[in-house]
């Protein structure tokens, strides 16, 4: 069967624009998860950016795949604050999630 290159390659944009909007739709509901935890954890407005700016890494290098969701955001939020010295402790992440 014989494909033409326009065609092809037109089939190739609309797969990546696919898995562009699931990138950004990943990128939302990490969004989300990460104010709603941080809310009930009071953490401030910096370590919820950072946080985000940690998750969209995780997600651009694939480190999600396979991963809980919730888990992930825990990690990033905990990896947050410990470089922000904050005074969350890995039990609180750990009841707010459970």
């Amino acid at each position: 069967q014989f494909v033409s290159i326009d065609r092809a390659q037109a089939q190739a944009r609309a797969v990546g624009l696919v898995s562009q909007e699931s990138r950004e739709v990943t990128f939302a509901k990490g969004r989300k998860l990460i104010e709603e935890i941080a809310s009930q954890l009071r953490i401030n407005q910096h370590c919820i950016d950072t946080a985000y700016n940690f998750f969209k890494m995780s997600v651009s290098r694939n480190l999600t795949r396979g991963r809980v969701r919730s888990h992930v955001v825990v990690a990033c939020l905990y990896m947050t604050c410990r470089l922000e010295n904050t005074a969350h402790l890995l039990l609180d992440f750990s009841d707010v999630t459970q």
